[in-house]
């Protein structure tokens, strides 16, 4: 999805980020982070949902990824997904630094739906 990226920043309070609009392919998702390096900032992403009807910026969906230092992966999960969804990154320059930034890559979305018994 996304590899090899880098958001850099020099606000202390945040900076976001938005990705392009994505159909959903279930109902349910799971998003992967793999955080690569982490250089005076931290990393927060949430994904965004809303169906086709609505108008405006989305809401946030139960999977957030908030992170701060140790590049490793990491995962979070949603359901109920509307039509749409995309990644906000908001990216923190920690109070000490001048500018920070992280390098990080976006697993593709895993799909699943909800089964009923």
């Amino acid at each position: 999805m996304f590899q090899g990226q880098y958001l850099w920043t020099n606000e202390a309070n945040g900076e976001s980020f938005y990705s392009p609009w994505m159909p959903r392919q279930a109902d349910n998702v799971t998003m992967t982070l793999d955080l690569m390096q982490a250089m005076g900032a931290k990393l927060k992403v949430e994904l965004i949902t809303k169906s086709l009807e609505t108008a405006g910026d989305g809401t946030t969906v139960g999977a957030t990824i908030s992170l701060q230092g140790t590049p490793n992966e990491y995962t979070a999960t949603a359901s109920g997904v509307n039509e749409l969804v995309r990644y906000k990154f908001t990216v923190d320059a920690d109070v000490d630094e001048t500018i920070g930034g992280v390098l990080f890559r976006m697993l593709d979305l895993l799909w699943y739906d909800t089964v009923k018994a």
